[in-house]
């Protein structure tokens, strides 16, 4: 609403992230679950307009991300939902796959394949195509969709396609969580304890907390011992490849791992594998 937008752009937010799913109301609402998609539009063009005649008119902040999880039920919606967030005025797209936290959330996901690709697989084992810049329209759609599925480790405008393997952007950029509680957290996913599903299993993943913010300042909390060997390990990345493997009896949570990592362990991450985003 009003009195929130004024709060947030007074506070000097950078950044307002926005899940917006669907591109009509009715799409919206099956994903999000009755929330309701005209509200959020009409909320985030009021941002948009009250930025100009806030003290940050300069840098128009905050800025607005939109954010969309693709799924086999709202794939279609994603073009239309790009050129909504170009009427909103927003300066940051992203979009995720979907985390299957239910059994029935495994039917809606796009990486079947993905998971096991050898287009995302550098290797010396693996032949590879290197693709230059190129138009994508009627012409080249066909032959660049064979090419991209011909069972070559694919580089596309000297980008690996392998190249968010095992990487951990939360650990990369330098970041930390911290929950309402004041609890810090190394990513997003270690905040709460949660179960998802990976090749038909179960797999609950359990949270990790470094510290506390009420207890110990942050630059502490950074420079612990133990926090900064997990974010040695974590660059590193020296966990099985839970992913692609299909999972054995310890894979069913982030304890342990069949080469001895002890908790928490991050080769079935989704996250570090490129298939599930954070904004």
């Amino acid at each position: 609403n009003e009195k929130r937008s004024r709060q947030l752009i007074d506070a000097g937010l950078d950044v307002l992230w926005v899940s917006i799913d669907g591109a009509s109301p009715e799409s919206y609402a099956d994903v999000r679950l009755g929330a309701e998609l005209p509200n959020v539009i009409t909320n985030l063009k009021r941002l948009h307009k009250m930025r100009a005649t806030s003290p940050w008119k300069l840098t128009m902040k905050p800025e607005i991300g939109i954010a969309f999880v693709a799924m086999r039920r709202n794939i279609n919606d994603l073009p239309e939902v790009l050129k909504l967030a170009r009427r909103l005025g927003a300066s940051h797209f992203s979009v995720s796959n979907v985390l299957p936290v239910t059994e029935d959330l495994q039917e809606e996901t796009l990486y079947d394949k993905t998971l096991k690709s050898l287009a995302y697989i550098p290797s010396s084992f693996v032949p590879d195509l290197t693709l230059p810049k190129m138009d994508f329209n009627e012409l080249t759609r066909d032959a660049l969709f064979a090419a991209f599925n011909s069972g070559y480790n694919v580089s596309y405008a000297g980008a690996n396609w392998g190249g968010t393997n095992d990487v951990c952007n939360f650990v990369e950029s330098g970041s930390m969580t911290v929950a309402w509680s004041g609890d810090v957290s190394p990513c997003w996913p270690l905040m709460h304890s949660h179960q998802s599903y990976l090749h038909g299993k179960p797999r609950l993943s359990h949270r990790h907390v470094v510290g506390n913010v009420r207890e110990r300042s942050l630059i502490d909390l950074w420079r612990d011992p133990e926090y900064v060997a997990y974010r040695e390990r974590v660059q590193g990345f020296a966990f099985p490849p839970c992913t692609f493997c299909g999972g054995c009896e310890v894979s069913i949570s982030n304890e342990e791992d069949c080469i001895g990592n002890e908790y928490p362990v991050c080769g079935a991450c989704l996250w570090a594998q490129g298939i599930v985003q954070c904004p």
